[in-house]
C-alpha cells in the first residue's frame, strides 16, 4: 500500500476516534470548566494509547510476529498491555499522581476495552497493509518472471528464424538463382523487424501482416508451392509480434513444397477483435517432422500462455495428408 494511503487511514482513525470519544462520551457529562481542561488532562491518556498502538504496529508485528517469533510476540504484547493497564489505571484514578499500590480496579473493564480496541485496530491495519503489500510484491515478481521468460523466448526466435532463412538463401546461391540478391534484401528487412520487436511490446496488426507477406515472398523464391494467403481485418488492433510467423515457417520447413502443392493461410480479425488464424499444408514424407510441428510452435505456445493466459486456443493436428494449425484468441485488445 502507498505511504499516502496509509497516512490517510491512520489520520482518519485517530481523528474519528478522538472526536467521537469527546463529543459522544465525554462532553455531555462535563461542566464547561471540565471541558476546557479535557484535552490537557487527557494528553497522557492519548499518549499512552498512541504509544501502545504504534509499538505493536511498528515494532512488535514487523520484527516479531512477521518473523515468526510468536513466543516473543505474545510475551511482548502481555508486557506492553500490563504497562498500559497500570499507567491508565493510575491516570484515571489520581490524575498525575502515579500510585500503583492503590490501583482502582473499578476502571478495569474500561481500560481493557480501550487497550484491546487499540490493539485490534493496530493489528488490523498492519495486517491489511502487509497483505496488500505482499500481493503487490507477488504480482510484481510474477510480472518480472513473465517479462524475463518472454525476453528469453523472443531471443530464441531470432537465431531460429535466421538459421532457417539462411538455409533458403544458401540453396538459392548454390543454384546461382537470380533471386539471391532479392532474398538477402528481404532478409535484411525481416531482421530489422525482429530487432525492432525486441524493443517494443506490441505492433499494429497491419505491420505484422506486411512482414508475414514478406516472409512468404522470401520462401517462394526457393519453393514452387502455391501460397493462398487470405486476410480479413475488420478491426484495428495491437498484437504481439511474431506470434503467427512460426506456423508459416514450419509449413515451409516441414511441409510438401512441390509445384503441385499449396499452403493455405487464413488470418481474420472480426469486429469484436477476435483473432482467427489457420495454416494448412501438405505433409512431406521426405522432410523431417516432429511431434507438434517444431521447436517454434512449442516456443510460441509458451509465449501465448504467458501473454494471454487461458484466453486462447491452439490446435495442431494431422487430418488426412495435411498438417493443420488453428489459433483463436478471444477479444484480443482486452486480453493484452
Amino acid at each position: 500500500m502507498s505511504r499516502k494511503a496509509l497516512i490517510i487511514i491512520h489520520l482518519f482513525f485517530w481523528v474519528t476516534h478522538i472526536s467521537s470519544e469527546f463529543f459522544l462520551f465525554q462532553k455531555p457529562h462535563m461542566t464547561p470548566e471540565e471541558v476546557s481542561n479535557f484535552w490537557v488532562f487527557n494528553n497522557l491518556t492519548w499518549v499512552t494509547f498512541i504509544t501502545y498502538f504504534y509499538v505493536n504496529y511498528s515494532i512488535q508485528m514487523p520484527y516479531l510476529l512477521f518473523k515468526r517469533k510468536v513466543g516473543w510476540y505474545i510475551f511482548s504484547i502481555i508486557t506492553t498491555t500490563a504497562i498500559a493497564f497500570f499507567v491508565l489505571g493510575d491516570l484515571w484514578d489520581a490524575g498525575f499522581d502515579f500510585n500503583f499500590f492503590g490501583f482502582p480496579f473499578e476502571y478495569t473493564p474500561l481500560i481493557l476495552f480501550g487497550v484491546g480496541m487499540h490493539y485490534f485496530v493496530s493489528t488490523g491495519i498492519k495486517m491489511f497493509d502487509y497483505f496488500f503489500t505482499s500481493q503487490k510484491t507477488k504480482r510484481a515478481l510474477k510480472q518480472e518472471i513473465t517479462t524475463t521468460e518472454l525476453a528469453y523466448l523472443k531471443s530464441q526466435m531470432s537465431p531460429h528464424f535466421l538459421f532457417n532463412t539462411l538455409n533458403n538463401i544458401y540453396s538459392l546461391a548454390l543454384d546461382k538463382s537470380e533471386h539471391t540478391a532479392s532474398a538477402i534484401k528481404k532478409l535484411t528487412s525481416l531482421m530489422t523487424y525482429i530487432e525492432d520487436f525486441d524493443k517494443d511490446q506490441q505492433i499494429q496488426i497491419s505491420t505484422e501482416v506486411e512482414y508475414l507477406k514478406s516472409y512468404v515472398a522470401l520462401n517462394q523464391l526457393r519453393y514452387d508451392c502455391a501460397v493462398n494467403f487470405n486476410i480479413i481485418i475488420l478491426s484495428k488492433i495491437m498484437i504481439e509480434p511474431l506470434i503467427l510467423l512460426p506456423f508459416i515457417e514450419n509449413a515451409f520447413k516441414h511441409g510438401d513444397t512441390l509445384k503441385n502443392k499449396s499452403i493455405d493461410i487464413l488470418l481474420k480479425i472480426d469486429k469484436e477483435q477476435n483473432l482467427t488464424f489457420h495454416c494448412k499444408n501438405s505433409l512431406s514424407i521426405e522432410k523431417r517432422k516432429d511431434d507438434v510441428g517444431g521447436i517454434g510452435i512449442k516456443n510460441i505456445e509458451r509465449r501465448l500462455s504467458l501473454l494471454y493466459n487461458t484466453n486462447f486456443n491452439l490446435k495442431a493436428t494431422i487430418i488426412d495428408a495435411f498438417f493443420c494449425v488453428q489459433l483463436n484468441i478471444n477479444s484480443l485488445e482486452k486480453a493484452n
